[in-house]
């Protein structure tokens, strides 16, 4: 029988979901406050407590990488950077359950996990390499990047149940963007089927690469895991806007469902931006609509398990908590990550994971 445990101590917060087989884990890590204890020794800290744990992918917002930190990085592993921000982050393990590691050519692209009717799998990050700043020529080589690993992992295009992309220069390159991934997917023949969940925004990450993925995907081994596209009754479709992923994808399985909610921001049923001048009300509108969603598929929002907050508003941070806690949102499971949203009017996008046992 699945169930969800959540716990809280100073700096981490922790929720269980245990299921048939495995126990995932989703850990969110904030320091409390004092400099010597930042979110890499946190988390470091906890994975010593809880030595059972395998971690399939991170998530930080640091200005350094967790190398760097003192914590190594042998799995998936995303750096937002950060504009002076103290290092935090998320990690997603597993229990109960061997994990292996996805291997190209010598080199550890992945990690996955296989239980009862699925293997599960997180790859990335895809890095590009002698980009141009307007986007052309360095976005196709990361999706071809990707393929590469899927194939390593047993997968495909088609597998794909989520997708990341952190693009530097988001407001010059997102067009371009937006049509490598079309062609991508138009030559992995899922253009007109069923598209991953997705979120797309800038990022400040000190590297040099212009666009880095990341991506997660799915391969039944049996009957009774499926995934499908979840429509939003409060947002028309991405592609209406030239945007190719869906609004969310639910995984089903015998012993749990899952919901991906994709970057979601303050966008009406025609396409346009809500409130382009008032960040707070972008906020309501994206939980509104991200509230809307979760209810359309069967969930609320004390299933959700983790998520990120991207601001470009500065200001923005000291009030989502309180704007969560409004909505039955438990605060302690998001990150937030200083971001350039997909449109220079947009301040706010939320991104978020649930989970409902069975």
């Amino acid at each position: 029988m699945a169930g969800i445990v959540r716990s809280t101590e100073e700096g981490i917060n922790a929720v269980a979901v245990a299921r048939d087989r495995v126990t995932e884990w989703f850990v969110t890590a904030r320091p409390p406050g004092r400099e010597e204890r930042d979110g890499f020794a946190l988390l470091g800290d906890w994975l010593d407590a809880h030595p059972g744990v395998s971690v399939m992918r991170q998530f930080s917002v640091c200005n350094c990488r967790p190398s760097e930190a003192g914590m190594g990085s042998k799995w998936p592993h995303i750096c937002m950077g950060a504009g002076g921000a103290s290092p935090c982050g998320f990690l997603y393990g597993v229990e109960g359950v061997s994990s292996e590691a996805i291997v190209l050519d010598g080199r550890n692209v992945g990690s996955g996990f296989t239980d009862n009717c699925a293997r599960y799998v997180w790859l990335g990050p895809f890095e590009s390499e002698g980009c141009r700043r307007d986007g052309s020529g360095f976005t196709s080589p990361v999706f071809r990047r990707m393929s590469d690993c899927l194939q390593a992992a047993g997968a495909g295009f088609g597998n794909l149940a989520r997708t990341w992309f952190f693009l530097r220069d988001i407001g010059a390159c997102y067009d371009a963007f937006n049509k490598a991934r079309l062609r991508a997917y138009k030559a992995a023949r899922i253009a007109r089927k069923f598209l991953p969940a997705s979120t797309c925004v800038g990022f400040h990450d000190h590297g040099p690469a212009e666009v880095v993925g990341a991506c997660m995907a799915v391969v039944p081994c049996k009957g009774g895991v499926n995934m499908r596209a979840v429509a939003s009754p409060a947002q028309c479709a991405p592609s209406e806007y030239g945007s190719f992923f869906s609004r969310a994808v639910e995984i089903s399985a015998p012993d749990h469902r899952r919901l991906l909610v994709s970057g979601t921001a303050s966008i009406g049923i025609d396409g346009r931006t809500l409130d382009g001048e008032d960040s707070l009300k972008q906020v309501g509108n994206t939980l509104d609509a991200v509230g809307v969603l979760l209810n359309a598929a069967g969930f609320d929002w004390a299933d959700v398990v983790h998520g990120v907050g991207y601001v470009r508003d500065r200001n923005l941070p000291g009030h989502l908590a309180a704007l969560y806690a409004g909505r039955g949102l438990d605060p302690n499971v998001f990150l937030t990550a200083e971001a350039v949203i997909c449109r220079p009017e947009l301040s706010f996008e939320m991104e978020l994971e649930a989970i409902v046992p069975c």
